[in-house]
């Protein structure tokens, strides 16, 4: 964390992001999701060298609070509501369990996630190789050990205007023997993280599109999300030869 930093969460408005259009939040808000399950937030963190904490009071008005959290990471602290704070837990650990690990997919400088609930300790680590291969590991609770690999595909994108950089992306999974296979259901559309938004596809699709304010869905007859989606398919027609010349166009494919 920096000052800029600690002007954009507590404001409305604000952001650090503004011309880095690949990056999650670019709008000042996304940090507010936090006022669903706490009604005041603590930031520590180290600022200049000097460890610094402070409480978040009514969405934007920053109170200083002693801390013992000297490390240069920032930790975020969000105190449960009381009645809601049971719900709350059942709700994040099942959806950790299940998602966790893929919510790293699409990330490109997050590639550790490690979360603990009660005595059950869980992780995934990022591995990237050559030719695109991502690797997610993770183990989950009491499970065995998972490894999820996939082949990632990438196209960038150009918007009228914009000198922005911007990309769409597809991640099609391989099994052990290194072969690509179909996802066994079909997949909600990522943008960064998992949506609503059904594809009906067998492979995971990834892009910058726009999403109306809760951020499930993207938003209908947006010319720049037609533009996104065909660009998706644009990416996928143009790897084939690539894949193709790999090796990887085979009966599972």
């Amino acid at each position: 964390f920096d000052r800029d930093d600690i002007e954009g969460i507590t404001g409305i408005g604000n952001t650090t992001k503004l011309e880095e259009a690949n990056k999650i939040g670019c709008f000042g808000i996304g940090f507010k999701s936090v006022y669903v399950v706490t009604e005041r937030p603590e930031v520590h963190c180290t600022i200049e060298g000097m460890p610094i904490a402070f409480g978040i009071r009514d969405l934007v008005v920053p109170e200083l609070i002693a801390t013992s959290h000297t490390a240069s990471t920032t930790r975020i602290v969000l105190p449960l509501l009381p009645h809601k704070a049971a719900a709350i837990l059942a709700r994040v650990h099942d959806a950790l369990d299940k998602s966790g690990p893929r919510s790293l997919l699409f990330l490109q400088n997050l590639t550790l996630l490690k979360w603990v609930i009660g005595s059950n300790s869980s992780q995934c680590v990022v591995e990237d190789g050559e030719g695109g291969l991502r690797i997610l590991r993770s183990t989950v609770g009491a499970k065995p050990a998972q490894a999820d690999r996939f082949i990632m595909l990438s196209r960038p994108v150009h918007r009228e205007n914009d000198a922005r950089s911007y990309s769409v992306k597809i991640a099609l999974r391989l099994n052990d023997g290194g072969d690509i296979v179909p996802e066994a259901a079909t997949t909600r559309l990522a943008v960064f993280f998992e949506t609503d938004e059904p594809t009906g596809l067998h492979l995971q699709v990834h892009g910058p599109f726009q999403l109306t304010d809760n951020r499930a869905n993207i938003k209908r007859e947006d010319p720049w999300n037609t533009l996104l989606i065909d660009e998706v398919s644009t990416l996928l027609a143009e790897s084939l030869p690539v894949l193709r010349d790999r090796g990887l166009i085979k009966r599972s494919f």
